[in-house]
């Protein structure tokens, strides 16, 4: 069956309503965060409220009592479920978070899609010793390591002091 591109999109979104509808089932998750090119942060929205999620062939639509909220699909970078909101442990998602490149010349990037509050980093040689250390404020953030000496490195990122993802890191 052949495929014109004015119709690409809606087996695109015939798949990720499948998807939401049937993780937001499975999963003890609390909120849903959507995150759009162009927004710093991701848009939260509680699954307490039982938000109805809809889609046509260009558009996902979530309806809640505060209101409506649409998202181009083709704008859409990620979707992560949350589990707890006050944690930001992610239960599902295709890269909640990611930092790039690795192997690092000078410069790191690192891309959360979870809440920035109460979100650092900290990175240590292997010999334990903290290197840096910051608060992320957005859901991008480029982290120089020019000045680091060539080695290996651990990148750990803590929500309100609570280890939630971490990342072996080589410096060239």
């Amino acid at each position: 069956m052949k495929m014109n591109k004015k119709h690409s999109l809606k087996p695109k979104a015939m798949l990720l309503g499948a998807l939401l509808l049937c993780l937001n089932t499975m999963l003890p998750a609390q909120n849903l965060y959507v995150q759009a090119v162009g927004s710093e942060e991701p848009a939260a929205f509680e699954l307490a409220q039982k938000p109805k999620i809809t889609f046509n062939a260009r558009v996902m639509t979530i309806e809640t009592p505060a209101g409506d909220q649409s998202f181009a699909l083709n704008e859409i970078q990620g979707l992560s479920f949350v589990k707890n909101a006050q944690s930001g442990a992610a239960v599902v998602d295709a890269d909640p978070i990611r930092l790039y490149p690795n192997p690092v010349k000078d410069e790191l990037e690192l891309n959360v899609q979870i809440p920035t509050k109460g979100l650092t980093y900290r990175i240590y040689d292997l010999s334990g010793k903290l290197i840096q250390s910051k608060a992320i404020r957005s859901a991008t953030t480029k982290i120089n390591v020019k000045t680091f000496p060539t080695g290996v490195y651990v990148f750990k990122l803590e929500q309100n002091g609570k280890e939630i993802q971490s990342f072996k890191i080589v410096k060239q």
